[in-house]
């Protein structure tokens, strides 16, 4: 009979925290603006994850949707986040929109106020919005902001 030794070795995990800061303000998408607008930025390491809940992208458009961003690259300078992004296909309810990548994002963040622009497909996309301090997740300020007139 064989003698099987069993080593155990232990695994460590090498763990990055993960920064999530939330800001309420308004997109704007050519001459459309939508007021309300909940925003989540979330840095881990040097790549931060944007989503935006219930969104509308033009007056016309029938539903809002959410939407994710992710793989934007951060570098601090001071206090703020210097946010770029270059060829990212967003998720728009979860689901790849080829026909909307990101292109030419450019945004700063910070403890007060975030801001944004870039190309999604042929259009021009702005955010501009001030810090949520009131400790709520960014699910409770869109439940808030659900029945909101625009």
């Amino acid at each position: 009979m064989r003698r099987i030794l069993f080593f155990l070795i232990p695994l460590f995990l090498i763990t990055t925290t993960v920064y999530s800061q939330t800001y309420t303000g308004v997109l704007t998408t050519g001459s459309y603006s939508q007021k309300g607008v909940c925003l989540e930025i979330k840095t881990q390491g040097k790549t931060v994850t944007l989503e935006m809940r219930r969104v509308r992208f033009a007056k016309l458009m029938p539903v809002k949707v959410d939407v994710e961003v992710k793989g934007l690259k951060v570098k601090f300078q001071g206090n703020n986040r210097i946010v770029t992004g270059e060829n990212i296909i967003p998720l728009n309810d979860g689901k790849p929109r080829k026909k909307h990548k990101i292109t030419e994002f450019k945004g700063v963040a910070n403890a007060d106020r975030m801001a944004f622009e870039c190309k999604m497909g042929d259009k021009k996309v702005s955010f501009i919005g001030q810090r949520n301090f009131s400790g709520k997740s960014l699910h409770t300020m869109m439940e808030e902001n659900f029945d909101r007139k625009e």
